[in-house]
Order: structure tokens, then C-alpha cells, then sequence
């Protein structure tokens, strides 16, 4: 079974330009990929398949916790499971 979450950075207080939304995009998958090699830019999100490395994280719980806490810390704005 597959488990797909989506990270979607949060909107800038000033005013974003399409060139500073895309880099933030890509700063995230960037992060992201130390949970997972399956990450992928789609639109305005990052998705990340996770079912393969939850056990190496320490079960589905503890790698959502671990990854609502660190993208939030990098302006993270949702993440949708």
C-alpha cells in the first residue's frame, strides 16, 4: 500500500514571485529526500511517498511527527496525508 503525503510551502508575507515560490518548491524536495527517494515537484506541492521508510523512521507515527515538525520549521505551510 502506498502513502502519499503532500508539503505545501507556505505563502510569503511579501509579495512572492513565481521565481522565489519555485525555488522554495525545490528547497523542500530537496529535504525531502532523506525520507524517501519517491519525490516529486507537482504544481505548488512536493509529494512524497513514505510507506517503505516508516519502519526505518519508527513507524508511520513517528515519521509523520518527525516530518510535520521539520518542514514546519522550514515554512511549511500544509501538509495533507
Amino acid at each position: 500500500m502506498l502513502h502519499w503525503l503532500a508539503l505545501i510551502p507556505a505563502p510569503s508575507s511579501t509579495t512572492s514571485t513565481e521565481t522565489v515560490r519555485a525555488s522554495q518548491q525545490r528547497a523542500l524536495g530537496w529535504w525531502a529526500l532523506q525520507f524517501t527517494p519517491r519525490v516529486c515537484l507537482q504544481e505548488d506541492a512536493v509529494l512524497l511517498e513514505i510507506a517503505a521508510s516508516e519502519l526505518l523512521f519508527g513507524g508511520a507515527t513517528a515519521l509523520r511527527a518527525r516530518i510535520r515538525h521539520e518542514a514546519g520549521a522550514l515554512g511549511c505551510g500544509t501538509i495533507a496525508w
